[in-house]
């Protein structure tokens, strides 16, 4: 079957919107500057560094490492229990995200509200978080923060185990700010272990 003018045009037209909406969600998270305001700077498989993790997190009910780094004005290592993320205000909200078709419900603390109990008073700018299968990302923090990211401790109203993107997930209500597909991806670290504030203000 030949096409034809009009099914030409709906091809091309098709093609130039796919490619429109990769270079918008590519894109969408660059600063004014043009850095990025989320750089993954280790892949997930890539295990190195993870020597580097606290024994603290193999006793029970410990979920969280939290280091300051030098000059950031934080402690340089804490680790955070469930209770603790729990005893903070918890937000829940249901939205969609690339790894399920369905929309799903996720409750915990604001990241925000993380970075204040570990280090009060501080207005914070580059953290790193890292997860147990070696993915790492450096963010701006002031810039993330618009999109009111949590560390979420359940999903479905369920307590999420490792096998299931455990035991803590950075997720957004994506649906409520309306980004464009994907572009928030790199910040949505599963299996979350570890965070570092590199700078504060």
């Amino acid at each position: 079957m030949l096409c034809g003018k009009n099914c030409r045009i709906a091809i091309l037209t098709l093609i130039i919107l796919t490619g429109l909406g990769f270079y918008i969600s590519r894109n969408y998270l660059l600063m004014p500057d043009g850095k990025p305001m989320i750089l993954i700077t280790n892949k997930a498989g890539d295990m190195s560094g993870m020597e580097q993790r606290s024994p603290k997190l193999d006793a029970p009910d410990m979920l969280l490492e939290m280091h300051g780094a030098p000059g950031s004005g934080c402690p340089a290592e804490e680790v955070l229990s469930e209770q603790q993320l729990s005893s903070l205000p918890q937000q829940t909200f249901t939205t969609h995200h690339t790894w399920s078709k369905d929309a799903e419900t996720f409750s915990g603390p604001l990241l925000a509200d993380v970075l204040s109990l570990f280090c009060p008073g501080r207005k914070f700018r580059e953290l790193h978080l890292r997860a147990l299968d070696g993915y790492a990302i450096d963010l701006n923090f002031p810039t993330v923060d618009q999109y009111r990211p949590i560390i979420a401790l359940t999903l479905n109203g369920e307590r999420m185990r490792v096998r299931n993107k455990g035991h803590l997930w950075v997720m957004a209500p994506l649906d409520d700010y309306k980004v464009p597909a994907r572009s928030l991806d790199e910040l949505l670290i599963w299996q979350l272990y570890q965070i570092t504030v590199n700078v504060t203000g």
